[in-house]
């Protein structure tokens, strides 16, 4: 429940003064298709490039509403370009959602959330997508620079996380729930930091240069996206599998990752995916890049040193490994294991 039905609801059920306050007896979550109902609805529209995926899944996640309206703006429809440079069905949905004259998402995408926040709520949720995910001391240091409020910001922040949900507080493995300094902090919406971080600085260019070069400049700006919501992918589709047995890989705790705060002589450690199965007693690291040809053998070493590295932390001692584990590559071209 979005916008102005949100806010009225809210109102109603959790305002003192409401007459329906505090009494709520059940609440019940609806959550987005999972994943195996997602690819589903690929293979029955003919989505079978896995970059495809990625885009659609980067802009809409698992939400039926958005599915439903490709399909209506006819982005499933068969292409019958065959010219060399044709656009991906995921660009093909951007255009048709976001930069055609029926564009049905162009108005919403702006004001679903924008209009209920406002203020320094909108303006932390414009920086933290430009620089996610990233500490809190570089947002409100972002934040205080641009706007030099530092009560505002402690103030706004915890409201995007605890009542909005609209950002999301990331801890390292096995780090500590409560005191840890390790948090960063992110876009938990893949919808909204794509229209911040991509979508709407194309819909303004567009205003003023051709739409072919917009579009060029949303792709771009979403490729970066991609790189980052790739992760959160891939590790949601771990867990999938580990719920539904599938896979190789039984998961007794949540996909994370992992990253240090180096001081003095320390080196910076870096891993995308770090999964662990207690009870066979294993750990499973993951390296993600967007682009396959992007793991070339200096990035798997650079990931390797990092997993010797962690293994040397008191987290990584932790765990209490004896050998080394092998080398994932993983790209949204397909996977590929080495080692």
């Amino acid at each position: 429940m979005l916008g102005s039905i949100h806010t009225e609801m809210t109102a109603l059920l959790e305002d003192r003064g409401s007459p329906l306050y505090a009494r709520v007896t059940d609440r019940m979550t609806l959550d987005h298709w999972d994943f195996a109902t997602l690819f589903q609805v690929f293979a029955d529209q003919g989505v079978t490039e896995p970059g495809d995926w990625l885009t659609l899944w980067g802009l809409f996640e698992s939400v039926p509403k958005f599915y439903r309206d490709c399909a209506y703006q006819g982005v499933f429809a068969p292409n019958t370009t065959t010219l060399p440079g044709s656009p991906s069905t995921g660009m093909r949905a951007v255009e048709a959602l976001f930069f055609s004259a029926s564009a049905p998402l162009v108005e919403e995408a702006g004001t679903w959330f924008m209009r209920e926040l406002r203020g320094a709520s909108v303006s932390i949720l414009r920086l933290l997508s430009q620089q996610q995910p990233c500490s809190h001391q570089q947002l409100s240091e972002a934040y205080i620079q641009s706007f030099g409020d530092a009560k505002t910001f402690a103030s706004y922040l915890p409201v995007l996380i605890d009542r909005y949900r609209l950002v999301e507080r990331q801890l390292p493995v096995l780090a500590p729930v409560n005191g840890s300094r390790q948090a960063r902090y992110r876009i938990s919406d893949n919808f909204l930091a794509a229209w911040l971080a991509a979508i709407e600085p194309g819909v303004q260019a567009a205003r003023v240069q051709p739409l072919a070069r917009a579009l060029a400049i949303t792709a771009d700006r979403l490729a970066n996206h991609e790189g980052l919501v790739f992760e959160r992918m891939v590790r949601k589709l771990m867990a999938e599998a580990s719920r539904r047995a599938v896979g190789d890989f039984a998961l007794t705790d949540i996909v994370t990752d992992y990253w240090n705060r180096p001081r003095d002589a320390q080196r910076l450690i870096e891993i995308d995916i770090v999964a662990i199965n207690e009870t066979d007693k294993v750990v499973r690291f993951g390296s993600c890049k967007r682009s396959e040809t992007k793991h070339t053998s200096e990035a798997l070493d650079k990931t390797a040193q990092h997993i010797q590295d962690f293994l040397t932390t008191a987290t990584g001692k932790r765990l209490n490994l004896e050998t080394a584990v092998g080398r994932a590559r993983v790209g949204c071209d397909g996977v590929r294991w080495q080692g």
